[in-house]
């Protein structure tokens, strides 16, 4: 994923989303791993509490990304926000 030429066809220029791109590499070199299903069973309430306020600021940069794939992009960014805001209520501080 270390390659950004591909961020150009979602709506701006690769530029315009390399900060986004390299969120989403430090979200999969924190979660991706072990597979988020396998990381969420591994660690208790705070831990992963823990793991979400580290990428939280990295989900907030990246969901821009999301939001400029075409026809999908608004809403899959939204479901994300949704989620975000259930960890944030479920993790706070």
């Amino acid at each position: 994923m270390s390659d950004t030429s591909y961020g150009a066809g979602l709506g701006g220029t690769a530029d315009d989303h390399g900060e986004a791109l390299r969120a989403l590499e430090q979200i999969d070199s924190e979660v991706g791993g072990m597979g988020a299903g396998a990381a969420a069973d591994a660690l208790d309430r705070n831990q992963l509490c823990e793991q979400y306020r580290r990428i939280k600021p990295l989900l907030q940069t990246a969901i821009r990304l999301v939001q400029a794939i075409p026809v999908y992009g608004p809403r899959i960014a939204a479901a994300i926000r949704f989620l975000m805001t259930i960890a944030d209520q479920v993790c706070p501080g």
